[in-house]
């Protein structure tokens, strides 16, 4: 077992250091739970459109040979994309104490999944892919979601299974400190404050992704929240894209600052409401079939979703005006990040919007 750092500062400046372990021996992992809610709530399932796409690896652990289990979550991975296809992960609030309080990060340490290489083939993306690239490496299960469990080994070591490449994708700062950031926050304030316990399902839309450097970036990413209301489960599923933010930094040659993630120093029960309304992350539901529909998966979740007899609407009018510009120079070298937010506009019917994701 090895000790890494993630280096953290809070909100005044001070800097400190957040020890993790990393264990590259996975055969004690048990990955993601089914019936953490106490209702089974089953991995996503692959459907033909994507079964030649996904790494196995020849020793499964509990989920079997398509996932790759990890402390407390699991990832379907497309070895073609070097991207995870999903990450499923428990989320427990009563023993998490970095949910509750969590800092800025900085500067971390990432490694390969050695259970996916084939033939010296690692089908993951590296440090050196991301270098220089102007991306975040944005985390698909958050690096403190896992973070819980009856001591602290079993939490550093969750930390520590986070910061594999499987379990990132490019995203740049704009949607990784912003709403991707805000929907991350929201679902953490309802395992600490409402539900204790959340199920959380995330990835990326390969349509329309851009080849990057050497790096694949998708435009848009989903996520599924699941829990548990009264004797029965609860989902909802979003959908947030990054396409503006790419028109307008070529259009403008803004540039991005990709070291740090910023984040509130602390949730409290009130960011509940506070996020899912006055961030208008309710303007980014989508129907849990739309996302089936867009991911090649199947969930088994469609029953038990909030929006599945509303019409779909957002909040921001996210349709582009005009094709998405050619990738130029402008891209290249390392980035600074000029802040841009774009105005939302009046509600529209996205059924359209969505169709092209």
């Amino acid at each position: 077992m090895e000790k890494f750092n993630i280096n953290l500062s809070d909100n005044k400046g001070n800097d400190f250091l957040l020890e993790a372990l990393r264990d590259s021996d996975f055969d004690n992992r048990t990955g993601y739970d089914i019936n953490f809610l106490g209702l089974a709530v089953p991995l996503p399932q692959i459907t033909d459109k994507i079964t030649d796409l996904v790494a196995t690896t020849p020793n499964p652990s509990v989920n079997g040979e398509n996932y790759l289990d990890y402390t407390h979550f699991s990832i379907l991975f497309n070895k073609t994309k070097k991207l995870p296809f999903a990450t499923a992960v428990n989320i427990q609030g009563l023993t998490n104490e970095l949910g509750i309080v969590h800092e800025t990060r900085d500067g971390d340490t990432w490694y390969q999944d050695n259970r996916i290489f084939e033939n010296r083939i690692t089908n993951q993306f590296n440090n050196n892919d991301y270098r220089g690239s102007g991306f975040q490496k944005g985390h698909m299960v958050r690096y403190y979601d896992p973070a819980w469990g009856e001591n602290m080994e079993i939490k550093k070591k969750a930390i520590g299974d986070t910061f594999h490449f499987t379990n990132c994708c490019p995203q740049l700062r704009a949607l990784n400190v912003g709403d991707w950031l805000n929907l991350e926050n929201y679902t953490m304030a309802r395992a600490l404050f409402q539900d204790e316990k959340v199920t959380v399902f995330a990835g990326p839309l390969f349509k329309n992704a851009l080849q990057i450097e050497k790096l694949l970036v998708p435009v848009n990413f989903w996520k599924i929240v699941v829990y548990k209301k009264e004797n029965t489960l609860e989902a909802i599923g979003f959908l947030l894209s990054q396409q503006l933010v790419y028109n307008k930094m070529i259009q403008e040659s803004l540039i991005v600052e990709t070291d740090k993630e910023y984040s509130n120093p602390t949730l409290k029960k009130e960011d509940i409401d506070k996020l899912f309304n006055k961030k208008n992350l309710k303007g980014y539901m989508v129907k849990i079939e739309e996302l089936e529909e867009k991911t090649g998966l199947s969930f088994g979740l469609n029953s038990f979703d909030l929006n599945k007899n509303k019409n779909q609407h957002f909040f921001e009018k996210l349709t582009p005006t005009s094709p998405l510009p050619e990738i130029t120079e402008r891209f290249k070298g390392i980035m600074k990040y000029i802040e841009f937010i774009e105005s939302a506009e009046e509600h529209f019917d996205d059924a359209e919007f969505i169709k092209n994701m």
